[in-house]
């Protein structure tokens, strides 16, 4: 269980940094790298959220 919170605080954590640097990017490509990057750690939270409330 430790080590699921310690995962999903990490993924917050990460997923703050991506919202700051999709905030300051600067070219639309560079957006939508930090756009998918989102999408991609949104799913894991949503993923991880579902598996804890099976259990």
């Amino acid at each position: 269980m430790r080590g699921r919170v310690s995962m999903e605080n990490e993924l917050y954590q990460e997923l703050e940094a991506a919202r700051e640097a999709l905030f300051m990017s600067r070219t639309l490509k560079e957006a939508r790298f930090w756009q998918e990057k989102i999408k991609y750690i949104e799913s894991l939270l949503k993923k991880n959220n579902i598996k804890n409330k099976k259990q």
